[in-house]
Order: C-alpha cells, then structure tokens, then sequence
C-alpha cells in the first residue's frame, strides 16, 4: 500500500524527471498549437508579426528538443550523469588555480557561443554606429571624446574602440563582433573569480553562467547595434573591478589595485550610466569589512576599520570621481552645454507630466515594472512586452498585466525570505549588498529615463545591470539549496535551469528578428555603397570632378521600408566617400541634425544639378533609389479653407488630372473611416510625372499605433503629407494624374480631400 509517506518520497526522488517531462509536454503542445496556426491572419499586421511567430515557431523546436533530451537522459541515464557530474568537480579540484581559471574561461567562452554563435557573424551596424563611425573620421579623436552622442551619453572609450577598430579593421564588421562578443563572454569568467573569492561554489557559478549568458535579451547588444554594447561594456569593466577589489583586499597586492582603477575608469567612460559602479563599489567595500562582524549592528570602530582598511582603493575612487567629474564639465558646460537629461525638458512633453513622472506613485510604479518586467520576467519570457504593447492586444493585456507585477514581486520576496531564512551571517549580509545594487542601478534608471506606458518595455539597455545582481542572487540561492537540501537540491536546480533555459529559446523571437535585420542591413548598406556611391563616382567623373548637388536619399528607400534607417549622409561619411557630391533636402524631407553635411534649399528641383536629373531618366542604380516606390511621413491633418474634392469614386481617387506645377501644390489632406479593426493597411499615390514612373509612387501606411477617433463604430484618421517628400515628385517639372488608391480591406472609406 503506497503511504502518504511513500508517496511524498517517490515524488522526491523522480521530481527532476516529472518537471522536465511536465515542461517538455508544455512545450511541445505550445508548438503544436502555433504550427497549426494559419500565419496569413498575420498578414494585415505586417512582416514584423510575422517574423515573430517564425521565431517563436523556431524557439519553440529548440526548447522541445532541449527539454526531451533532458528528459530521457534524467529517465535513462542519470546515473551517468551523477557519475559525470562528481567526476567534473573531482577533476576541477584536482587542478591548480591557475588552470582551473584557463577550464572555466574556456567553458565561458564555449557557452557563450553556442548560446550566441549567429551574431558573430551576422552582426552588422545599425543605426547610431554610422554617425559614432562617420564623425571618429571627421573630427580628432582629442576633440570627438569630449563630444557627447545625443543629448547626455558622454562615451569617450567608446569613441576610442570604434575609432581603433576602423583604423584596423574598416567596415568588416567580423572584428567588431568578434571584440564585443569576447566582452561579453568574459562577463561570467570575472564573475566566476568574484565568487572563488566570496566562497560560492563551482555549481552555483554554473547556475549564474546560464541564467545570465544564456539569456537571449542580450542579443540586442550582440547583433551589431555596436553602441549598445556600451551598457555590456559597464557590467564587464563591473564585473573586473570587483574582483580586482576582493583579490586585493585578501592578498593586499597592489598589481590588482591597478586593475581595479582601469575597470573603473572603463565603466565610468564606456557610458555616463556607468556611473552606479561607484557606490556599489563602495557598497562592496563596506561589505567585505562589515563581514568581518557576526551582527547587523553598526558601530564608531567598524566606520573607522572600514575608512582604514580601504585606503587605497577609496583614495583610487575619489580620484577618478573627480577626474570624471572635470570631463562632464568640460563635456556638457563646455563643449555641448544644456544638453545633459536634456530629454527630460523636451518641449513635446509637458511640464504637468515631468512632475507626475517624479513623484512618489509613479517613481514606485516604474520600478515594480523594471524589476518585475524587466529583470525578474526576462528570465523566462524575455522582451514579451514587444508583443503585449502593440495597439491591439494592450488594452486587454493592460488589464492584468499589474496583478503579474505584484505576483512577481510577491515570488522573489518568498525566494528573499527562503535565503535569508538559511544564510548565514556573511551570505545574509551579501544578498542585502546584491539588493542595494538592484536598488541603485533601477532607481537611476527610472529618474533619468521614466518610462509610465501601461505595459512598460524595458531592455537590457536599462534591466541588464540589475539583471547580472540578480543571477547572482539566483546562484547564491541555488548555493544555498545545496547547503541545506543537499540530496533533493541537485533534482530541483538542475531541472529549473534547464527549464528557464529552454523558455528564453522560446521567447528569442526579438533575437531572431534582430538577426535577420542585422543580415538585411548588411546586404542593404553594402549595396548602396556598390551601387549608388559608385554610381555617383561615374557622374562626377562624367562632370570633370566639380561637385554634384544631390538629394540626400532617404532612409525608407535605402531600406525598402523593411526596417529603420539613416539617410544617405550617414553613409557617405561611413564609407567616406570621395565623390565631390553636395547633398540637399528640402524644407519638407527630415531636418539632418547630426552629420550636418545636407543643405537646405528652397526648390530641391531647381538646386538638383541637371546631370543627375538627366540620370532619373535613364535605367540604373540612381533611377532605382531615388525613384522607387517609398512611404511618405504624415501627421494629423490641420483644419484647411479650402472647399474639400469630391470622389469620383471609392477605391481610385483622382485628385487632380490637369498638369500642375508641383511646388505650388503638393499637400494632401483626408479623413479615412475604417472598421474598428487591427491591423495595417497602405493607400497609394500615382500620378504622371517628368521619369516616366508608372504605378505606386508613394505609401501612406496606417496601422495600430497610427492615431484615431471612434466615430459610429468606425476608426476616424486625419492625415496630411506632403508629397515633396517624393523625388519623382520633387524633382519635376510637372505633374498630372494624381491619383490616391485606397485598399479594398477593413471597408476603408476616404472623403473630405484637399489639395493645396
């Protein structure tokens, strides 16, 4: 007869297996349900949705297979396992520090990439690593460190790697990734060293190697988006100077107080966020010396011990404190004044908001769904906010989605109570260190950038630093598991690991998508500078090298409207182009605020050299660039005094037929009525014009995050674009047969045209 006893005891015993079948179950039924789900219904939100489910299809293939590998080997060969697992740690005993280091960085190295081989070579730049490339080539290195990026990120190191690697390396992207990539994976071998030191165990540092290395939010940073790394960076020089602290306050060697100094100044010049690595530091100091107690109790000695005993390294602190503290003068009185937090007195935010941001709910509010969200959740479903944010799903998502806050929050403070419950002194006294930390990097980070969106999406931008205290927290609770539990403990880590393990695999779809964009990217740029740079060194030469005046080429036509990018001026810097071309834009084309190399003209058609107007007309790369079918930027429509048009019909509106001089008229304004439905859609402009282009010249898209009234039931738009915003359109000298489409989906209706 099975006892209660007997039965609690099987449990027990087979518990590793039971939770790695229960998830392996999960897990494939959850595949079984998306590979059954028709993918067309995406259709309507567009190539992003799409890719999601991909990567979520893809996700969940990995995490079954890791899970039903788990499984039979717990089922059929654990006793392997054990053997393997105790034969692993006698042969780490066996070896002498010094190899045991070189093992441990090899398996960082290892399991970092498996974990993330495909950025090393798909990575490729992105974004703002143009402008930080274009402006290293452009400005002296003295002068471009004391330049801050945007309007409060004084980035001096960075600005020095990325300048070292072009002098080496060019646009190769391949060292840049191979260079990050090694900074993150020696991220857990510092770390490991920190815990040699603290006394935590080799198993619970396999805990923490996991959890944090295999955690797929860090693909943001590891897919070429190089100037995120900056925040990698800060947890790696992080990670350096505290075990360059503990490894000096036990041997009192001065070679580690060097190290101590130089990942310091790293931290604190990779990023001006870096600047929580001082008080934690001084947090870790007073922790080792309040250790040296058995009591929570402060008392007049200890603050002079502590003052005495950390001479040396708070003399290194203040020092480069101060040092730092000249550089932001210099950087943000001097060079570049009122721009630092700029952000936060931006003129579209209002000034009743930036009070409500600082206030005592709403400060407590961002930082439950930091911690809760952002770094706790993230350990099972990372970056679910991008999914859960979207216009059409929010609103019932918005609902629930604090209770699983509170609920999160609820779980970590019984896993709180579970170590201090059995830590001892010491432990005890580290795990309120690792929640100062938290405490620390997430209140920082919710004053200097607030975040009050219903469901708040915070990366590893913001959630990475307090993320890496608390996989520590999680090892040290694991350790502690161990300590008490011993016989049970390996049958639920184990286990847990590998689950959480297996979920971030399911949830990698941003990953998956920040790859394919990476490669996207790449083919893009690369074809721009083959074709169209090349394409301007031709007719240059055809003009005897005096300097052509060229449109500056919009982001949406480099990139076929697949992802966000930078405008051509951005890319002839990058590639530092030699053409003698002039770049202009028009009053109605995004202002060029960064590489300031674009003139603004009053006529782009009559400031367009005629040598590359007679190129429009001809087959070629500048043809299919500058003429190709683009979306045009719009906002919400403003009252007009003009009497509306009248369609002609439902679905093809000829707005104007009669030949027109395009400067004169060019702004389209109309209401959309739409189903109150989700989902995109794209109207459509033709019209005849000087290049004989044929069909849709320009897009509008609306989608859910496109904003609108409920009118009867139905979704009401204003929009209003200008139409300069088009070469084809510009560029001409006349222009008929305006024509706007309006798609056949969501009973789309258009009325109350104007066009001045």
């Amino acid at each position: 007869m099975l006892t209660k006893n007997n039965l609690t005891a099987f449990i027990l015993r087979r518990l590793h297996i039971i939770l790695l079948g229960s998830a392996g179950i999960l897990s494939f039924g959850a595949l079984i349900i998306i590979l059954k789900f028709d993918a067309t219904q995406l259709n309507v939100f567009g190539p992003t949705a799409k890719l999601y489910l991909s990567g979520i299809k893809d996700g969940l293939t990995v995490s079954t297979i890791i899970l039903s590998t788990s499984f039979f080997i717990a089922l059929f060969f654990h006793k392997h396992l054990e053997r393997f697992w105790i034969s692993s740690k006698s042969f780490h005993a066996s070896l002498s520090e010094r190899k045991k280091n070189i093992l441990v960085l090899g398996v960082c190295l290892v399991f970092a990439f498996a974990s993330h081989a495909g950025n090393i070579m798909n990575g490729y730049f992105n974004m703002d690593d143009f402008e930080v490339v274009s402006l290293s080539r452009n400005i002296p290195l003295s002068q471009a460190i004391f330049i801050p990026h945007g309007n409060d990120h004084a980035i001096p190191l960075f600005r020095i790697e990325m300048k070292t690697l072009d002098v080496l390396f060019g646009q190769n992207p391949l060292p840049y990734n191979i260079f990050i990539f090694i900074l993150f994976a020696l991220i857990p071998f510092f770390t490991y060293l920190s815990f040699r030191r603290l006394g935590i165990g080799i198993g619970s540092f396999a805990v923490f190697l996991i959890l944090f290395t295999g955690a797929t939010g860090w693909n943001d940073m590891l897919t070429g988006f190089y100037i995120m790394s900056i925040y990698l960076q800060i947890i790696f020089f992080f990670s350096v100077t505290l075990w360059a602290y503990l490894a000096w306050e036990q041997s009192k060697e001065k070679k580690y107080m060097l190290w101590f100094a130089v990942s310091m100044i790293g931290a604190l010049t990779a990023d001006i966020s870096g600047v929580w690595v001082i008080p934690t530091m001084i947090l870790t100091m007073a922790y080792v010396s309040y250790t040296k107690t058995d009591t929570f109790t402060m008392s007049k000695r200890l603050v002079v011990d502590f003052f005495m005993a950390n001479k040396l390294p708070l003399i290194a602190t203040s020092g480069i404190t101060a040092a730092f503290a000249v550089f932001l003068f210099i950087t943000f009185f001097i060079v570049q004044p009122n721009t630092f937090l700029s952000v936060l007195s931006d003129t579209g935010i209002s000034s009743v908001s930036k009070e409500e941001s600082w206030k005592l709910i709403p400060l407590a509010s961002n930082f439950l769904s930091l911690f809760s969200s952002g770094v706790s959740l993230s350990l099972f479903a990372p970056k679910i906010a991008k999914i859960l944010t979207h216009p059409a799903i929010q609103e019932s998502a918005q609902t629930f989605w604090p209770i699983i806050e509170i609920i999160i929050l609820l779980g970590n403070i019984i896993l709180l109570r579970f170590a201090i419950k059995y830590a001892e002194m010491k432990e005890k006294k580290l795990i309120f260190l690792l929640l100062w930390i938290m405490f620390i990097v997430i209140t920082m980070v919710i004053i200097a950038r607030p975040n009050h969106e219903a469901i708040s999406d915070f990366d590893y931008r913001y959630a990475g630093a307090a993320f890496y205290a608390y996989g520590i927290f999680l090892a040290l609770c694991a350790s502690l598991l161990l300590k008490i539990k011993k016989e049970y403990a390996v049958k639920i880590i184990l286990p847990v690991v590998i689950i959480i393990f297996s979920t971030q695999q399911a949830f990698g779809f941003q990953a998956i998508r920040t790859k394919e964009e990476a490669k996207m990217r790449k083919e893009a740029v690369q074809n721009l500078h083959e074709e169209l740079l090349s394409a301007f060194g031709n007719l240059s030469k055809e003009k005897n090298d005096i300097p052509l005046m060229v449109p500056n080429l919009s982001g949406r036509q480099i990139f076929e409207q697949t992802m966000a990018g930078f405008t051509l001026s951005y890319y002839v810097l990058f590639f530092n182009n030699h053409s003698p071309i002039r770049l202009i834009q028009n009053a109605e084309m995004p202002p060029d605020n960064r590489t300031r190399t674009v003139t603004t003209v009053p006529s782009l058609r009559a400031s367009t050299s005629p040598e590359f107007i007679e190129a429009l007309k001809k087959p070629g790369a500048i043809r299919s660039y500058y003429l190709s079918s683009a979306s045009v930027s719009y906002e919400i429509a403003t009252s007009s005094s003009e009497a509306p048009l009248l369609p002609n019909t439902e679905k093809e509106i000829r707005i104007r037929e009669k030949e027109f001089d395009p400067e004169k008229m060019h702004i389209v304004k109309f209401t959309l009525f739409t189903n109150n439905t989700s989902g995109n859609m794209e109207l459509s402009f033709s019209f005849k014009n000087d290049f004989g282009m044929q069909g849709v010249i320009g897009k509008i898209r609306v989608d859910d995050f496109t904003p609108y009234e409920i009118k009867d039931g139905k979704r009401l738009y204003r929009i209003e674009t200008d139409l300069l915003q088009l070469y084809a359109y510009a560029l001409s000298k006349k222009i008929s047969h305006l024509t706007l489409f309006i798609p056949d989906t969501k009973n789309a209706l258009v009325s109350d045209i104007y066009f001045e």
